[in-house]
């Protein structure tokens, strides 16, 4: 798998995330879910995928999720790489995966309130009604989880990150992605319990590989802006 470094990203955009950050009104996860909303609208324009349906995109953010979490693992046994790569590298997949679990849960309200594409740009109500579904679902960023002292060789990982699969696959149930079966309607309440399970592990499994019980809120908070301005970057470069 070809690696991204993760600690020139961090350190490129360091002053940046910081400033909007600092700039910030609203809670850490608002600002979050506002910049994964508009991240959302970048790439739909960039890519033209206004005719790629809702159905489409909302199951390829499941297939997007698996995929962060295997290379998230991926990396945490990744013994070629010094320790620092290896924690950093990981925490960036674990924002990688939040970024996805935000961007299904606003499709699964999209994908409820039967809303189009096109119903997404210059309406400002739809866009408050899909964050703040979001925002009540996801309500902090606190892990109350208790931070045990770990290396990144701990199975304790490995078994989280199976956790984190089987909820997963959970998940999956309620997408519709199979063509040739007939599913009842999208049990939209259920599928928004699996989704919240899913992003409290994600915390957790962030709170215990940055071994960080102070400052790990912060964390996220930072790596996430720091990967949104990187995701905005690559729409430019073509990525």
């Amino acid at each position: 798998m070809e690696r991204k470094n993760m600690i020139e990203i961090l350190n490129e955009f360091d002053k940046d995330s910081d400033e909007i950050i600092k700039q910030n009104s609203y809670s850490n996860l608002y600002l979050m879910l506002n910049k994964q909303y508009d991240l959302m609208l970048n790439i739909i324009q960039t890519r033209n995928l206004y005719k790629y349906g809702i159905d489409n995109l909302f199951k390829n953010m499941i297939l997007s999720i698996f995929d962060e979490l295997n290379e998230y693992i991926d990396v945490i046994f990744a013994y070629e790489l010094s320790e620092e790569k290896r924690k950093i590298e990981a925490l960036f997949e674990l924002v990688d995966a939040l970024h996805f679990i935000f961007q299904l849960h606003f499709l699964g309200t999209i994908k409820k309130k039967n809303y189009s594409i096109l119903d997404l740009f210059n309406k400002e109500e739809i866009r408050n009604e899909i964050i703040n579904y979001a925002y009540n679902d996801f309500k902090t960023l606190t892990c109350d989880s208790t931070l045990v002292s770990i290396n990144l060789n701990s199975e304790v990982i490995r078994d989280l990150y199976i956790e984190m699969m089987q909820i997963t696959s959970e998940i999956l149930q309620y997408i519709h992605w199979k063509h040739w079966k007939t599913y009842t309607n999208f049990e939209y309440d259920l599928f928004r319990e699996q989704l919240v399970l899913l992003y409290k592990k994600v915390l957790f499994n962030f709170k215990l590989v940055s071994q960080d019980e102070k400052n790990y809120e912060y964390l996220i908070v930072k790596y996430y802006v720091t990967k949104n301005i990187e995701n905005f970057d690559r729409q430019i470069r073509g990525y």
